[in-house]
């Protein structure tokens, strides 16, 4: 056997024998879990080939999930923080980004995310009727709080609408433009 030959032997070996340690510290990992991951679970699986094409219609797809997730869940405060916190766990899991497994990721993970104060507030007034609300009102620092919340909801609207505004002056400008 010539030299070369047995070079490439040992760094195969090597290669085999790091994957089997990652597989092996990844099932201690499992088996000190605290609860076990429902059956439901949706397991990551890394497909046969990854291009760049590949890669981003993964991500797409990863963010219309969250994207769902969020949507069902309007007391979730999407921050990035919180986004890392739940695709961190996901990923020492191995598992998908579905919505399901956001959905677990959530529930387990609650205590440990970040909220918005605003958020909050938006949402407890959104719960509440009138009657409640006016009410509620008398209490300082709950007006004070829900006035804050007000109108930060009414300056993201109307930078939502000025950003949609410049789109579409945009698009048509630029459409104007490609037909001269």
């Amino acid at each position: 056997m010539d030299t070369e030959k047995a070079l490439q032997l040992i760094c195969e070996n090597e290669e085999l024998r790091f994957l089997i340690e990652q597989e092996e510290a990844w099932i201690r990992e499992q088996q000190v879990l605290e609860e076990p991951l429902p059956e439901d679970a949706e397991p990551f699986v890394i497909p046969q080939v990854v291009d760049a094409n590949v890669t981003k219609m993964m991500q797409a797809e990863a963010r219309a999930n969250f994207m769902a997730f969020a949507r069902s869940h309007p007391e979730f405060y999407s921050s990035a923080e919180n986004l890392a916190i739940l695709t961190d766990w996901m990923l020492q899991h191995r598992l998908a980004p579905s919505v399901r497994n956001f959905e677990l990721a959530y529930a387990r993970l609650t205590d440990q995310l970040d909220i918005d104060e605003t958020h909050q507030t938006l949402l407890e007034i959104k719960r509440m009727s009138s009657k409640t609300f006016k009410e509620r009102l008398k209490d300082e620092s709950f007006r004070k709080r829900a006035e804050q919340a007000l109108e930060a909801e009414h300056q993201q609207e109307v930078a939502e609408k000025e950003r949609k505004l410049a789109e579409s002056g945009f698009k048509r400008k630029h459409d104007r433009d490609s037909n001269d």
